[in-house]
């Protein structure tokens, strides 16, 4: 069903860089084809520059191809494009602890809150950092 509808978006507009940034989404997320899909986000990138999922989508193939420092990289370029998107603080907080970079990713991770206060799940990623850094 999501084959056919990348291949919709593609037939209509197979120079939009929106229908080939959903290909790109479809090879990562359904294919696991993360080097067809880098080579179309490098293809999106220059038709899309300001678009925050462009670069939130590298930082997650970069993850499960274990570029750590790349995959922050990406994930603060989409956070200056969209600084309030929650999904890519808990991905930047995520990197950013994985890497042992613990005050990074607490600062990440209140900036968060400040974003959704009720967001419980937030808070408990917060006390699961802490456990982690100070084992407290």
């Amino acid at each position: 069903m999501v084959d056919r509808a990348v291949k919709a978006a593609l037939h209509l507009r197979p120079e939009a860089g929106e229908a080939q940034l959903e290909r790109a989404r479809y090879l990562y997320m359904c294919n696991r084809d993360y080097e067809n899909a880098r080579a179309e986000l490098s293809t999106v990138q220059s038709k899309l520059p300001n678009n925050a999922q462009v670069f939130a989508l590298m930082g997650s193939i970069d993850r499960v191809q274990g570029r750590w420092k790349e995959s922050a990289r990406n994930y603060e370029k989409a956070l200056e494009l969209d600084p309030r998107n929650l999904f890519t603080l808990r991905q930047v907080a995520l990197d950013y602890a994985a890497m042992r970079r613990f005050a990074d990713s607490a600062s990440i991770i209140d900036r968060s809150i400040a974003v959704a206060p009720q967001d419980v799940d937030l808070r408990v990623c917060r006390a699961w950092l802490d456990l982690d850094w100070r084992a407290d």
